[in-house]
């Protein structure tokens, strides 16, 4: 997590090269880190709250309901048919003991959520060899999911509004900075020399 003022250093990624990790994950059966992605990109969720999952909170739900742990806010998020796809298929492949176990979690610990260090290797690994020059972290996740509703809403400035509530931002300069938009349309000011 950031503080407020500081700059961070994760970026969004394409939408389709993030799907084709995906692909490329899932045939190597790489199903957690596989879905870790895909909750992220589609639910727009911290990591904080992600590795609090359990199988049976998207298990066969149209809708997922929590309370964010950084704002305590409650949250519901109706799922995709992708991430619901994603989530019954590696659930099939990942065959865990109880319902109940976290999704996200240690090897030997089913109660124990997945470290933050362990995460970001994995999410490394899985973007070795891709033409990725942006930094790979679990925070990029919820900069892809945020621009990708930015983008499918013709870059509105209602996607914005919406996206700055969603991602309890204090105004919709802080959504454009945090999506790195601000910074592109910065830069475009140099073309129009």
């Amino acid at each position: 997590m950031s503080r407020k003022g500081s700059h961070t250093t994760a970026t969004y990624c394409d939408w389709n090269l993030i799907h084709q990790i995906l692909g490329d994950l899932v045939g190597k059966k790489e199903y957690q880190i596989a879905l870790l992605i895909t909750v992220g990109i589609y639910t727009g969720l911290r990591i904080s709250d992600m590795v609090k999952l359990t199988w049976e909170d998207l298990l066969g739900k149209d809708k997922l309901i929590l309370e964010e742990q950084k704002t305590g806010k409650r949250r519901e998020i109706i799922l995709h048919k992708f991430l619901k796809r994603m989530v019954a298929d590696a659930y099939y492949e990942i065959q865990p003991y109880k319902d109940w176990h976290l999704i996200f979690r240690q090897v030997m610990k089913p109660m124990k959520p997945m470290k933050p260090f362990t995460i970001g290797q994995k999410l490394n690994r899985a973007f070795e060899g891709y033409n990725y020059s942006g930094n790979v972290c679990t925070h990029m996740l919820r900069k892809t999911f945020g621009r990708r509703i930015w983008e499918k809403n013709d870059q509105s400035d209602t996607a914005l509004i919406m996206l700055s509530e969603l991602f309890n931002h204090s105004n919709t300069l802080t959504t454009r900075r945090y999506l790195g938009i601000r910074q592109e349309e910065l830069g475009n000011l140099y073309e129009m020399l």
